[in-house]
Parts: C-alpha cells; sequence; structure tokens
C-alpha cells in the first residue's frame, strides 16, 4: 500500500523527516525539516529549513513558510508565515514567537 503522494517536481532539502501519509506536490522543503502524517503541501509552496509541519496542517499553494517555524496540529495556512514563527489553528495566525533557550 503506497501512502505517500510525492511527485517528481519537489526540492526536499537534506535530512527531512517525514511522516506517513501525506501528498507532497511542487514544493520546496528546507533541510532538517519534519513533516508530520496527514499533510498536504501544494504546488509552488516553499517551507523553510528546521521546520516542524505538525499532523494534519494543510500548506496552499504559493505559500512561503520561514526558517524555523513550527504549524500547529490541523492548521491551514494560506498566507505566508515569516522565520520564527508559529501560526496555528484552522484559520492558522499567528499564535507565538519561537522562543530560543540557552
Amino acid at each position: 500500500m503506497n501512502d505517500q503522494a510525492i511527485s517528481d517536481d519537489i526540492n526536499l532539502g537534506q535530512k527531512v523527516k517525514r511522516g506517513r501519509c501525506h501528498n507532497l506536490s511542487g514544493c520546496e522543503i528546507g533541510n532538517e525539516t519534519r513533516i508530520g502524517a496527514f499533510v498536504e503541501v501544494q504546488k509552488n509552496a516553499m517551507i523553510g529549513e528546521g521546520c516542524k509541519i505538525s499532523s494534519q496542517t494543510f500548506i496552499r499553494h504559493g505559500v512561503a513558510i520561514g526558517d524555523g517555524v513550527l504549524t500547529g496540529a490541523g492548521s491551514v495556512v494560506t498566507k505566508d508565515g515569516p522565520p520564527g514563527r508559529n501560526p496555528g489553528g484552522p484559520r492558522c495566525r499567528i499564535a507565538a514567537k519561537t522562543v530560543s533557550f540557552p
């Protein structure tokens, strides 16, 4: 059973970890990004480096997500996400700023 739909025109960075059951089409995914289960990323979307795309997230065509972004589970991302911000929820508002610990 093939539970992943990955088109030939995607650009996967190094050390990208992918969960089960996802649909990736014509997108770019940065190095060391983690993609959860049941995620769909549409054409021309760009995901930065070191991101975590949580399960059941939908990323719309042409959206750019900056480095270090964490999406909440079940997010629908329809607008660009700046680096270090964490969008979440059905309409994906910026929920928090990424915090770094020493």
